[in-house]
């Protein structure tokens, strides 16, 4: 019985791995530590000549019983002394409780940085060891691995105690690895993440938690990042190896593609024909289209998946185009209706009755086209997704079959995809050419420059051209700041005292300094309201507009030639990116502000200078993986961004960088 307790007990105590993403005894060794301690030297003599912050261990004998000194926070005072009969001063804060059961005359081993200290009173100079920490002597002439616990659940002597018990049967380890890349080699494994410090896993398993010095223990760790970094390319190259699907197959002639781009009544770039290339030569290959068109703002995407999507649907594919909003979907029904009367076209969006889908039109839409395309039990043949960072992956993947050839279109794209592309999990079509010249001159202003700032958009407005200021609320709510008082301190940092946080407020004030000239846009109006001042925007209607993020995304108001994000360091890389977007869109000067009044953390500032230095969409989606990782490439992933975690190493994050590093050449 009491064996039988035993095992029970050892079982919900193990079961508290999980916590840490530990479920099988295999696993535990792949559980890493996060460093060494090395205890392979000690010091039997306290010198006198001390190497400034050089960390040791000393053996030492205790020659006084420890002093309890304060409780907040607790200290410890004892002296020891060395072989040499060196007194030495020891001074221990906080966890006092090892220090306060030694006894007068037992040997310890301390690690710790020694040095001297002056009594201003008395002026003795004493040596002292402060802070040290007691080792076990069973560690010394080891190098001991440190693993991570969790507080409350696991403690790390029990990882400890569990990993140095199954050491010994690390083969069980190997095979799990052995499985996890579907039956590849321990060599595969190694050559394929690059790994050269180890001739086998086992010696590398073994390493990470048994090194025979400091150099190898690292190496360990090192491998381990590698094979995390392996991991990921690994996980999305399987992804795109598809197995051959007759169904997804749209055969477009040459001689259609053609006669779709003559429509158009304009030369496109070579990217833009390199791009359409790409697509329709993707659509006749035995298995799914897969594809990021990455095309800075200006550089046009709408056409390159307009004359791609007309040329499928002229041989009776379905077509289906999500966008994010409202005023994109008006905006590109309008150029596809221009551009292609004789096609067929619906479009959904909120508030859409269910269509006639006889004569298989071309849906553009927002999300509001998920429930009609379910409801009328329709499968997607060719999905384009405009601006696809707006949408997450599931939201992206709902139209999504077995069959379905997909192309995501953006100007940054989210830092997932970009991972993917890195790692051939999507092929990639590039546009950078744009068919107007243009200049968008961007800068980070601060507080102190908002004058120059305001006076310039007056001089915009005077000379005929049109602004657009960007606020990040359409009004102060208690769940967009953390309180009204701190929205009312913000309100007088925007462009002088009467400036105000949200857009509402912002545009009473605006509405003075120029009566009539500006508009207010933003998504809580109704869509009718939206599309009109829109339009009149672009008709000269008005000279200026304050909005949200409405504005974000593809609208073209072809005399928009400055805009102002006010707070930018709350905006992302690829909102921001958007919004610059916005500017010159026809050709010449534009100029793109982002208004930072309050003193933001060193990460916000690098991000907005990010921006302000680098005009290219898909090198800022580069840029932004460094800051912020490239989340989670699995297929059943939602997560866009964020370090991702190995799935075979229970506690390591891969890094970008770490990637890059394993696919250069």
């Amino acid at each position: 019985m009491d064996d039988i307790l035993h095992v029970n007990e050892e079982e919900r105590a193990f079961s508290r791995l999980e916590k840490l993403g530990i479920t099988t005894h295999e696993q535990l060794l792949l559980h890493l530590p996060k460093g060494y301690l090395d205890c392979s030297k000690y010091y039997e003599t306290v010198e006198q000549l001390f190497i400034p912050d050089e960390v040791r261990i000393y053996r030492v004998r205790v020659t006084t019983a420890a002093d309890l000194k304060g409780l907040a926070p607790p200290r410890v005072e004892l002296w020891v002394s060395d072989s040499v009969s060196t007194n030495v001063k020891v001074t221990c804060f906080g966890l006092v409780e090892p220090w306060k059961h030694l006894n007068v005359g037992d040997i310890v081993y301390i690690r710790g940085v020694a040095g001297l200290w002056t009594n201003k009173y008395t002026h003795q100079t004493d040596v002292v060891i402060n802070s040290p920490e007691l080792i076990d002597p069973s560690d010394i002439g080891k190098i001991v691995p440190l693993y991570r616990g969790k507080t409350g659940v696991v403690s790390v002597e029990y990882i400890t105690r569990q990993v140095r018990q199954f050491l010994p049967k690390i083969s069980s380890t190997v095979e799990y690895l052995h499985r996890y890349f579907d039956g590849a080699s321990e060599l595969e494994i190694l050559k394929g993440s690059k790994v050269t410090a180890f001739k086998s896993m086992s010696d590398f398993v073994y390493a990470l938690h048994h090194p025979v010095d400091l150099a190898q223990g690292l190496a360990a760790l090192d491998a381990a990042r590698k094979i995390a970094a392996f991991e990921i390319v690994w996980t999305s190259q399987k992804r795109s190896k598809q197995r051959p699907n007759p169904e997804s197959v749209i055969r477009i002639d040459d001689k259609v593609v053609n006669e779709m781009a003559s429509r158009l009544k304009f030369n496109f770039t070579n990217d833009q024909k390199k791009a359409i290339k790409d697509i329709t030569d993707g659509l006749k290959k035995p298995y799914p289209l897969n594809l990021l068109l990455s095309g800075d703002v200006g550089t046009g995407k709408t056409a390159v998946f307009a004359v791609c999507a007309a040329a499928a649907r002229a041989k009776n594919a379905r077509i289906a185009i999500l966008m994010p909003n409202l005023l994109l979907v008006r905006q590109t029904e309008e150029k596809m209706r221009l551009w292609y009367p004789k096609m067929p076209l619906v479009s959904l969006v909120s508030g859409s009755k269910q269509p006639d889908f006889t004569n298989n039109p071309v849906i553009i839409g927002t999300t509001a086209m998920f429930s009609r395309i379910k409801k009328a039990k329709l499968q997607i043949d060719f999905l384009v997704v405009d601006e696809q960072n707006k949408f997450s992956v599931s939201q992206r993947e709902a139209l999504r079959n077995e069959n379905t050839n997909v192309v995501e279109a953006t100007a940054t794209c989210v830092p997932r995809t970009a991972a993917l592309v890195m790692n051939s999990g999507m092929d990639l079509a590039v546009l950078q050419e744009t068919p107007f010249k243009k200049r968008i001159i961007s800068r980070v202003v601060n507080y102190a420059e908002r004058k120059k700032l305001f006076d310039h958009i007056g001089k915009v407005m005077e000379s005929g051209g049109q602004v657009a200021v960007i606020y990040p609320h359409v009004r102060v709510t208690e769940k967009n700041v953390e309180s009204k008082a701190k929205a009312d301190a913000e309100n007088k940092k925007y462009f002088g005292a009467n400036a105000k946080s949200s857009v509402e407020e912002a545009f009473k004030t605006w509405d003075k300094l120029y009566p009539g000239k500006l508009c207010l846009v933003h998504g809580k109006m109704t869509d009718e309201d939206k599309v009109k001042l829109v339009d009149e925007m672009k008709e000269g209607v008005y000279q200026g507009v304050l909005s949200t993020l409405l504005l974000e995304a593809g609208v073209d108001i072809p005399n928009l030639l400055s805009l102002v994000v006010v707070n930018a360091g709350r905006f992302g890389i690829s909102q921001l990116h958007q919004l610059r977007g916005r500017v010159a869109r026809h050709g010449g000067t534009g100029y793109f502000f982002m208004y930072e009044p309050d003193d933001v953390d060193d990460t916000t500032i690098e991000r907005l200078e990010i921006v302000a230095n680098e005009p290219n969409g898909f090198k800022l989606a580069d840029m932004d993986m460094e800051i912020r990782g490239f989340g989670d490439v699995s297929d059943d992933s939602i997560k866009q961004s964020g370090t991702s975690r190995s799935s075979v190493f229970t506690n390591i994050k891969v890094k970008p960088s770490d990637l890059r590093e394993l696919l250069a050449a």
